[in-house]
C-alpha cells in the first residue's frame, strides 16, 4: 500500500486488489473517499446496495463499514482512494461543515468517470509515484478541486453542501439489511460489520427479531430458497448451492441434510 498523507492523515492511498476474494475497504476512521480503480472489475458492497467499479466508474463512499469484492475468479486490480477527513475539509472551506446538516440517501454511490475525473487521477497518480511533490500547497489544492469537481457530478448543491453529506451516514433498517444479504456467503463477521455492530450484538439483535439465532434463520432461508430452485431444475445442484449463498458444495449438502433430513438430490427430479 502507498499513501501520501497531509497533517498526519492519509490523503491519498493505493491498494493492490484481488488477494482475496473479498475484503474490508481501507479503514481510514471518520473519513469518506472517493476512489479509482484499475484493472478488472469489482464490486462493492455496503449494507443494501452492490455497485460495480472499473476503470469507468469511480465511487463515492462514506465513512461506515463496506466490503471490495472480485467480479471473477483472480480479478486483479488497484484502487486508488482521496480520502476526505473532517478536521481538513472544515479548515479548507472555512469552517462551514460543522453548521450543515446535508443528509443523502446513500453510503456509497457510483460515478462515471469523466475526462475531468480521468485528468484528476492521472495527477493524483502521478504524486503518489512521486511523493516529494506533495507538498501541503499541492495537497490542500488537490483536496478542494476534486470536492468543487464532485459537487457538480452529484448535483447536490454547493460544495459546502456536498462536503458536509459526507460525513452523514445513511442507516438502513437492520431487517432490510438481513433480508438484502441473506443469499450471500458472507461471515457472521461480515454481516456484523454491514450492520455496523459487533458479533454478539448482531445475535442478540436476530434473537429480539426473528426469534432465533443467525446460523439458524440464514441457513433455513438458504435451504427454502435451494428447494424450490432444485423442483425448478433449471441448473446444477453445484451452481445452486453458490447461488444460495453457500462457499462449497459440501457444504450445503452438510446445512441442506441438517434442515431437510434428505438429500437435496431428491429434490433434483
Amino acid at each position: 500500500m502507498q499513501i501520501v498523507t497531509y497533517e498526519g492523515f492519509p490523503v491519498f492511498v493505493r491498494k493492490k486488489l484481488g488477494s482475496v476474494s473479498r475484503e474490508l475497504k481501507p479503514e481510514v476512521v471518520n473519513a469518506a473517499c472517493f476512489a479509482f480503480v484499475t484493472g478488472d472489475d469489482f464490486y462493492l458492497l455496503e449494507q443494501v446496495t452492490r455497485i460495480l467499479i472499473n476503470q469507468e466508474h469511480g465511487f463515492i463512499a462514506k465513512c461506515t463499514n463496506m466490503f471490495i469484492e472480485q467480479s471473477s475468479d483472480n480479478a486483479k486490480g488497484y484502487a486508488t482512494g482521496i480520502f476526505f477527513h473532517p478536521e481538513i475539509m472544515d479548515s479548507l472551506f472555512n469552517n462551514e461543515l460543522s453548521s450543515l446538516q446535508k443528509n443523502t440517501n446513500y453510503n456509497i454511490k457510483q460515478i462515471k468517470i469523466s475526462t475531468v475525473l480521468e485528468t484528476y487521477f492521472q495527477s493524483i497518480e502521478h504524486l503518489i509515484d512521486n511523493p516529494d511533490l506533495a507538498d501541503e500547497l499541492m495537497i490542500k489544492n488537490k483536496l478542494r478541486e476534486l470536492i468543487i469537481i464532485l459537487a457538480k457530478h452529484v448535483n447536490v448543491g454547493s460544495e459546502s453542501d456536498f462536503l458536509s453529506s459526507l460525513f452523514q451516514v445513511h442507516y438502513e433498517k437492520f431487517e432490510d439489511i438481513i433480508e438484502k444479504n441473506k443469499y450471500t456467503n458472507l461471515s457472521l463477521d461480515e454481516l456484523a460489520l454491514l450492520c455496523n455492530m459487533s458479533r454478539s450484538t448482531l445475535k442478540r439483535r436476530f434473537m429480539a427479531v426473528y426469534g432465533t439465532t443467525p446460523k439458524h434463520y440464514l441457513n433455513q432461508q438458504k435451504i427454502n430458497k435451494a428447494i424450490v430452485l432444485l423442483r425448478n431444475r433449471e441448473n446444477s445442484i453445484e451452481n445452486i448451492s453458490y447461488d444460495v449463498g453457500f462457499k462449497s458444495v459440501s457444504t450445503f449438502y452438510r446445512v441442506f441434510k441438517e434442515v431437510t433430513n434428505k438429500c437435496p438430490s431428491e429434490f433434483y427430479k
